[in-house]
């Protein structure tokens, strides 16, 4: 998107006998390309600058693609190795509770599977406070 504005100045000098007019002009604007006019005062210095310059927006906007979506891969699959990594954590302290029932100590297991629940519990609702914060 682009967006042009344009500003005149107009200045007078004095002097006795002379008077002398400065008149200078603006133009700005935002976005990937210049606009039309830009590129046609470009041309006259350049045939060629008009296509370099697309050329060169297409370029980064690929680029720029290209390393949204690096980014978005990598997010995707640091969130699949906490998912497993979770996982893993999880079965293993359910078997170790296991293991206390089956050595006659229900009442330590309870507590260890009390702690478990607790902490997954929180971790998610960590996860969900700290991503709320992100996109307010």
């Amino acid at each position: 998107m682009s967006k042009n504005r344009r500003s005149q100045k107009l200045q007078r000098k004095t002097s006795p006998k002379t008077e002398v007019y400065t008149k200078s002009e603006t133009l700005y604007y935002e976005g990937a390309l210049p606009p039309a006019i830009q590129l046609e005062h470009y041309s006259a210095i350049d045939s060629s600058f008009p296509n370099r310059i697309l050329k060169m927006a297409e370029e980064e906007a690929a680029h720029r693609r290209k390393v949204e979506i690096g980014i978005v891969n990598k997010t995707f699959r640091e969130n699949q190795y906490n998912n497993w990594f979770g996982l893993a954590a999880i079965s293993i302290i359910l078997v170790f509770c296991t293991y206390l029932v089956f050595m006659w100590n229900a009442e330590e297991a309870q507590w260890v599977a009390v702690a478990l629940v607790a902490s997954v519990a929180g971790i998610f609702v960590l996860r969900k406070v700290t991503s709320n914060k992100d996109e307010g």
